[in-house]
């Protein structure tokens, strides 16, 4: 058994061997749909669901629509152990090599959107800032990655598999739109709340506004650090049009749990899709 790296250290934080060795590893995946979708470079950030090592992280959670069994069980517990097995790890992360003074972490995972209590309970000086989308857009897409991660491993007719992606995409956003008006609404901080294609137009101005927001440190040059971060990024161009699985852009906005969370949040339908 192989002995594990030690911790990043600051000084070789940006060019130590962990990251050559790991960018092999996902340069096989170049040319496909998750370039397009979801690329993370060995550099980049990722999202926090990839450190929750109780196997409730496992590709990101999309498996879920390959292994009931595992969904079930991620179903049925609560994932306290999972953060704060978690928050420690970042804590190992940040031993040698600690945020810059004045400075602060963004942790972003989607998938816990249903335990945004817990995770303050877990990380109690956390601030929040909730994203939204048409959740026709937002279904659509996640529909379609994770058929797309899940293909190899459904042995099912394409049909058979449209229909448990429909059943699966609306399940889950309708209990995720139910849970982030609830968190709203009821969460002891006040989260910043930002609308998706606000974002993609002007990402510079919008990541300003949210240090404001939050009363975080800013700096003069954000703005045009935000800009030229977005300039030198290099990577496939996101599909033009998603699959819809058979759903009706009208119909899915009109379901209760979702009509609810589009009055509550402000947002207006996606009639063209926009990608970022």
């Amino acid at each position: 058994m192989s002995a594990q790296p030690p911790p990043p250290e600051a000084a070789t934080y940006a060019t130590g061997p962990r990251i050559t060795a790991t960018q092999k590893t996902i340069d096989g995946l170049k040319g496909s749909l998750l370039e397009q979708m979801h690329w993370v470079n060995a550099d980049d950030p990722e999202e926090c669901i990839f450190g929750f090592y109780n196997t409730s992280g496992i590709l990101g959670a999309a498996p879920a629509f390959a292994m009931q069994d595992w969904t079930d069980w991620l179903s049925s517990c609560q994932p306290e152990i999972a953060f704060r097995e978690y928050r420690m790890l970042i804590k190992l992360l940040l031993w040698r090599n600690p945020a810059p003074e004045g400075g602060h972490l963004v942790l972003k995972c989607p998938q816990i959107s249903k335990q945004l209590h817990l995770w303050l309970k877990v990380f109690p000086e956390a601030k929040m800032i909730l994203t939204h989308r048409d959740p026709f857009r937002m279904s659509t897409s996640v529909a379609t990655l994770i058929a797309h991660i899940n293909e190899p491993f459904v042995k099912k007719s394409v049909s058979d598999r449209e229909e448990m992606m429909v059943e699966y995409a609306t399940k889950l956003t309708e209990t995720k739109c139910a849970a982030l008006v609830d968190f709203d609404t009821t969460a002891a901080i006040k989260p910043v709340n930002i609308k998706y294609d606000d974002l993609v137009s002007d990402a510079a101005g919008i990541t300003a506004a949210m240090h404001d927001q939050l009363g975080a440190a800013s700096w003069p040059t954000l703005e045009a650090d935000v800009s030229a971060f977005l300039t030198s990024q290099k990577r496939a161009a996101p599909p033009r049009e998603m699959p819809t699985f058979g759903l009706e852009h009208k119909g899915f906005l009109s379901r209760p749990l979702i009509a609810a969370y589009c009055e509550h949040f402000g947002l207006s339908p996606e009639r063209q899709l926009v990608t970022g």
